[in-house]
């Protein structure tokens, strides 16, 4: 039977005991009657059915009854067959094992309020995600409701399924809690509602009157501490002052997380809950108060965990320049011990060993294994390298420790015994595997960084920047900063002492640790303001040039080919040309590795000087890149953009082609041009830099370029274009363009879901056209993870998509459009405008754009009810955080430590930032393109399209500042897709 069925029948007062195991043969002797009755976790009917299938049910539990007749025994008997048989539900309903405080408050709930399957959904989540209840009872009692409610309607399989696919829902903020239960109970029936609040809340609400009464007048200082008497607390504050009460003196918190350390010694906590929902269950596992506190109430105690200072429970704040021991601290900036008695108040070691400082004057295991490898000047400057990486480096000598040589060295000895000086959650671990997209930002907060494992040349992995920063470092010169100590010396196995490392930690760490400090302080002294190549052994720089030569292909080619020549007097110095050196790179490149093609790598310079230091680089290029800017300039007047761009590819050509020509005289050499350019990829970007040839032809110092050459050139460009333009007409998607496109209905869905999810998270209303008071107070707070400034970052990135998925995608001018609610002839028509109105309408004045002066000037009415609200919230959040009117909409520099302050307003910028924010929040990257062809393919897969006359389908395309002819040819067509 189940248990239910137990406890229905034993409040029938029949008379019965229970026994042990073993004692039944006892009890028989005597003449009881003893019984056992198994216990199953489904109904009987279930059970028999189970039984007919020939599946096998084992017993949750067994319970072993006595009676003292026959005759009682029949009688309790009869009383378990009357119910047996009944369903699950049922039973639940019968035996009241289920939460009645929630029940019967559910039970006073509109049956059409649970009719709608959002709030269902709501409320099976409420109750599986309750903290401090049993999950059994809560599922019960969530059975027991739906029964209630629906009747002979109610079906227990599907309402259980339901519920166990819908309960550990996390992903979405819960929108019920037993306030909103009681407000919705209490409006549907009042009289009943009081009743159950009589029934249920009455006793608590006396006590809690009573304690207030009871209270002593409050201090001066209590006042603060405590709200007004004649106000009832609410169960938050009440819990929070427990909290405080036990942790003080006992635990501390980490700001942001809310992790748990509890108190050692006066000098160390230890950590001991990762999630403060576990300390808040372990402190709290019998307070019925907060068993039953609402959803709000819990969240606001983890919030005074994570980010609320008080004086009695106290953030941690670790001291990184102190380690702990049993009889005392070590301090790392002056290499001093500290009894107990001395510590100063409130310092947090950093890491705490338990065993006793104790410096020994001799340390045989350290010194053989050093002695093993390295002589004693080189093993002194090791103690100094490991000393410089125990604390915040404060010094001039720009260097990272790396260790190289054989396996089982004893490499990995030190790095463990450096390791050891630090906690667990400081020390990074960079492995093989790193990831090549986000990089090292996961190592941000660690104090130390190690890595056993590095096969890969980490020099060449491009540095990610937040915007339209391109760094590289292909020359491999990272190792200048770099210091390798060389372990050449392979140990036997027979001489191998696995147990080194706990035989050190267990003896000489404290002297190491010393030692390693203590030397590290005296070379400061020593060699303050000296290059480290100045005083460190020769071992350090023999290990440099083995590594540089082994990892920098420019270095090997120099060291290999390139020899210098000593002056002579009267005599021109000799001078190779670097398009010459590069020449001679590319095919040793080539013929080391068995290429087909010549690479495109260049020959690094500065490499070739550190071969040689006698080779000096001389500049003999006789025009510059200003030079082309200038000779740009003088002609067409163009886009900035456009200009850098031009200026930067002719320039480039004149370096690989020009040889020293100090006018524009070697791009008579067509054959050379032309070759250049097919150089490159596509026919689209050599379209593109052939035309930067012919404007640059078409400037005053392309005159010395002969007439013949200029027709060739000018044909060649139209050429291209001409079959550009046919290539164009067949806007065909390619299966690029068809795998990472979105609808823009798919995008509209999504990335609602991402801002509705962003305000809540906040705690903030998104229907809202400005932010309130409270909720900037509340948010404006110093915080290195949440603050009103990281909630900015995030709505940035989404107004950023949502002028391109609520309105008709422009090209990347947004971030040109100034601010304004002026009347339009008071406004420059050169630049372009936003104009918020009163009553709520928002217009684009589109005066600068690609192809305004075929197009002509424009104005574009906002009409999506959603970007219009979500712009005048925008607006006045930057006014907020500013301090003033912004002029910009985009792009603010927007952290949670740092100040606002607007940082780009170029397309390029922005276009990157498109980029990188839909493949955040869509999962896919969009360029600016995409969101215009998307928009185009929307407009004209309408069935209404068809329908419309030239003039109105001229209207709707114009939203996109292009023609009808332009925008058919966005229009992507499908002709099949293979993955």
């Amino acid at each position: 039977m189940h248990k239910a069925v137990f406890e229905i029948v034993a409040r029938d007062g029949l008379n019965f005991k229970y026994f042990k195991a073993g004692e039944h043969i006892d009890l028989m002797n005597a003449g009881k009657t003893v019984v056992f009755y198994p216990f199953f976790e489904c109904s009987e009917i279930e059970r028999q059915a189970m039984k007919a299938n020939g599946e096998i049910q084992t017993p949750k539990h067994i319970l072993r009854l006595v009676f003292g007749s026959e005759n009682e025994f029949i009688l309790f008997d009869e009383a378990v067959h009357k119910v047996e048989f009944d369903s699950l539900i049922d039973l639940i309903l019968l035996s009241e094992d289920s939460d009645k405080y929630l029940y019967d408050l559910c039970c006073l709930l509109p049956k059409r309020w649970l009719d709608d399957k959002q709030n269902l959904w709501n409320l099976a989540r409420m109750f599986y995600q309750m903290p401090g209840k049993n999950p059994a009872i809560m599922r019960r009692t969530y059975a027991a409701i739906l029964r209630f409610h629906h009747g002979e309607w109610f079906c227990e399989q599907t309402s259980m399924i339901s519920y166990d696919n819908d309960g550990p829902n996390i992903r979405y903020p819960i929108q019920v809690d037993i306030r909103k239960l009681k407000a919705i109970a209490g409006g549907a029936c009042h009289k009943a509602y009081q009743a159950w609040k009589l029934k249920y809340e009455s006793k608590s609400e006396t006590e809690s009157e009573t304690e207030t009464e009871t209270e002593t007048e409050p201090t001066e200082d209590e006042t603060a501490k405590i709200p007004d008497k004649k106000s009832k607390k609410k169960p938050s504050f009440i819990l929070k002052e427990k909290m405080i009460e036990i942790a003080k003196d006992r635990y501390r918190r980490q700001f942001g997380t809310g992790a748990i350390y509890k108190k050692i010694t006066n000098y160390y906590y230890k950590r001991a809950f990762d999630d403060p929902k576990q300390f808040l269950n372990e402190i709290f596992i019998n307070d019925r108060m907060y068993q039953m506190c609402s959803q709000s109430d819990h969240k606001e105690l983890l919030h005074f965990i994570k980010d609320i200072a008080h004086p009695d429970f106290l953030f941690m704040k670790i001291d990184y320049d102190y380690m702990g021991f049993k009889n005392g601290v070590y301090c790392l900036k002056d290499a001093t011990f500290i009894v107990p008695e001395s510590v100063p108040n409130g310092i947090q070691v950093r890491v705490y060993h338990d065993f006793d400082y104790n410096i020994l004057k001799e340390t045989p295991l350290l010194d053989k294994f050093f002695d093993y490898q390295f002589d004693t000047e080189t093993t002194e400057f090791i103690y100094f390298m490991l000393g410089r990486a125990l604390t915040k480096i404060r010094d001039k000598f720009d260097f990272m420790v790396m260790l190289v040589g054989v396996g089982g060295a004893g490499k990995s000895l030190l790095v463990n015994l450096l390791s050891e000086a630090y906690g667990s959650a400081q020390v990074g671990i960079l492995g093989s595997s790193f990831q090549d997209r986000f990089g090292l930002c996961e190592f941000a907060n660690k104090q130390i960084v190690t890595s056993d494992d590095m096969p890969r040349n980490i020099a060449k992995t491009e540095i990610r920047f937040s915007f339209d920063a391109d760094p590289s470092d292909t020359s491999g010169e990272i190792i200048r900063r770099i210091l390798i100590a060389h372990f050449a010396n392979s140990i036997p196995d027979d001489e191998k002492d696995m147990l080194l490392e706990d035989k050190i930690m267990d003896t000489e760490f404290a002297t190491f640790i010393h030692r390693c400090r203590s030397t590290y302080l005296q070379y400061c002294r020593m060699y303050a303001g000296q290059n480290i190549y100045t005083f460190c052994p020769n071992h350090f720089l023999e290990s440099r040039d083995m590594l540089r030569g082994s990892i920098n292909e420019s270095y090997q080619f120099a060291k290999a080919h390139i020899k210098y020549s000593e002056p002579v007097e009267g005599q021109e110095p000799k001078i190779i040309l670097k398009s010459d050196l590069t020449r001679m790179f590319r095919a040793y490149i080539k013929e080391k590795y068995s290429l087909i093609k010549s690479p495109k790598q260049a020959m690094d310079i500065q490499s070739l000087i550190n071969a040689d230091d006698r080779i000096i680089p001389v500049r003999i290029t006789m025009l510059s890149r200003d030079d082309f800017v200038k000779f740009l300039s003088s002609g067409k007047k163009i886009a900035a953009t456009t200009l850098k761009n031009r200026a930067g590819f002719l320039f480039k050509q004149y370096r690989d082609i020009g040889g020293n020509a100090d006018d524009l005289s070697y791009l008579n050499s067509y054959s050379k041009v032309i070759r250049h350019i097919n150089e490159n990829g596509s026919e689209e970007v050599r379209k593109t830099y052939l035309f930067h040839v012919v404007a640059l032809l078409n400037t005053k110092a392309g005159k010395v370029v002969d007439a013949e050459t200029r027709q060739k050139i000018i044909a060649a460009s139209i050429r291209l274009r001409n079959k550009s333009k046919k290539q164009s007409l067949h806007n065909i998607a390619t299966d690029k363009q068809q795998l990472n496109p979105i609808s823009i209905y798919g995008m509209t869905g999504q990335l609602k879901t991402y801002i509705h999810k962003l305000f809540a998270d906040y705690d903030m209303s998104h229907k809202s056209t400005k932010i309130s008071d409270d909720d900037f107070v509340k948010w404006n707070i110093p915080s290195d993870r949440k603050n009103i400034k990281s909630f900015a970052r995030d709505l940035q990135r989404c107004m950023m998509l949502a002028c391109y998925v609520y309105q008709p995608a422009l090209r990347s001018d947004w971030p040109t459009l100034k601010i304004t609610s002026a009347a339009v002839k008071r406004l420059d028509d050169k630049q372009n405008w936003i104009q918020v109105l009163r009553g709520g309408r928002i217009r684009l004045i589109m005066n600068d754009f690609k192809n305004v002066k075929s197009f002509g000037k424009h104005t574009i009415e906002v009409e999506n009810v959603h970007l219009k609200r979500y712009l005048r919230y925008w607006i006045n959040l930057l006014e907020r955080l500013l301090g003033t009117e912004p002029e910009h909409l985009f792009i603010y520099q927007l952290s949670p430590v740092k100040e606002v302050k607007l940082i780009s307003t170029t397309r390029h910028t922005f276009g990157k930032a498109i980029s990188r924010n839909s493949e955040k929040i869509f999962n896919k990257p969009q360029s600016v393109n995409s969101f215009r062809h998307a928009w185009e393919i929307k407009f004209q897969q309408d069935p209404a399209y068809r329908y419309m006359t030239q003039a109105e389908r001229q209207a709707l395309h114009n939203k996109l500042l292009h023609g009808v002819f332009t925008g058919q040819l966005y229009n992507w067509q499908r002709r099949g897709f293979s993955e």
